[in-house]
């Protein structure tokens, strides 16, 4: 089974600020039916720069996810984040 999210928010760390530019914020996760494992990838997209005059990275970031199940109460998880 898949699961996809997307969205849109004002910038990195900020709000309504003159810092803000619009940022892509999604991802997808794939879950087997009845496995033991899933994988996730998720992502931050802005600019992918550092705004000298308002001083605020905006950085560009991609966080992939392992789960698996090994036991009733216990789950491995092996991550690996791209920035």
């Amino acid at each position: 089974a898949w699961t996809a999210q997307a969205g849109l928010v004002a910038g990195s760390d900020v709000f309504l600020d003159p810092a803000s530019r619009p940022t892509f914020t999604g991802g997808l996760k794939w879950v087997p039916p009845g496995g033991a494992d899933s994988v996730a990838l998720a992502t931050v997209l802005g600019p992918g720069r550092f705004d000298t005059r308002e001083g605020l990275n905006n950085p560009q970031v991609f966080d992939l996810v392992w789960t698996r199940k090994l036991l009733d109460r216990l789950t491995g998880t092996l991550e690996a984040v791209w920035q």
